[in-house]
């Protein structure tokens, strides 16, 4: 676990499912399982991966990164 006390890793301790989610959804990337896709709303392509249920880890849409 994680032995640093900064804001992201206490993020990441308090938010254990989102962070696993994220860490599925990055190596799945970089391993060529996932393609990353534009925006289903507006078509941009600086997106972050989005899922309903952080349970189901798939499937996932991509949507613009929330400001």
């Amino acid at each position: 676990m994680l032995k640093t006390d900064t804001r992201q890793a206490n993020w990441r301790r308090a938010n254990r499912g989102k962070y696993d989610a994220h860490l599925a959804v990055q190596r799945a990337v970089k391993a060529g399982e996932l393609e990353k896709q534009t925006c289903e709303v507006c078509g941009v392509e600086a997106v972050d991966a989005h899922h309903d249920r952080m349970r189901r880890p798939r499937p996932i849409g991509f949507s613009v990164a929330a400001i």
